[in-house]
């Protein structure tokens, strides 16, 4: 499991590395970022640290979203809510979206109903091979539908 691993122990979790992200961001954006665009990109407890960031980090440090290409972050959940408490923050909802983030998430069938850790009630995606925004599960059945044919 990632971390503790769900939403409601996101704020108990992963003290330290919280502190040393943002020592990172702060060097990064102080020393070497010189108002250049950007990417962020993460995958699955990266992509769970990309979100405390965005949803803590630059909620107090919204002009440095000016020059965000895109944030990816994959193998994590980020939902409505988060977007809702977040007006900064915007979701991709196409190909050509920039300064958004861009996120999905993908289980094998034997996960159909199973309780997921990862994927959080909520969850939005964009699907990677079409660019196509949907909920998690229309997506998940649209990949899985593209992967097989």
């Amino acid at each position: 499991r990632l971390g503790k691993g769900t939403e409601d122990n996101l704020d108990l979790s992963m003290g330290e590395q919280r502190t040393d992200l943002y020592a990172a961001l702060d060097y990064y954006f102080d020393h070497r970022n010189q108002g250049r665009p950007y990417i962020l990109a993460g995958h699955s407890q990266g992509s769970m640290m990309l979100k405390i960031a965005l949803t803590e980090y630059f909620k107090e440090h919204v002009d440095y979203l000016d020059n965000m290409v895109a944030t990816y972050a994959l193998g994590f959940s980020i939902t409505c809510d988060d977007l809702e408490a977040n007006p900064a923050l915007r979701f991709a909802e196409g190909a050509d979206d920039t300064g958004v983030i861009v996120s999905w998430n993908l289980e094998g069938p034997e996960n159909k109903h199973a309780h997921s850790d990862i994927v959080l009630d909520n969850a939005i995606s964009i699907n990677p091979l079409n660019s196509l925004y949907a909920s998690f599960r229309i997506h998940l059945r649209f990949s899985l539908l593209e992967l097989l044919y």
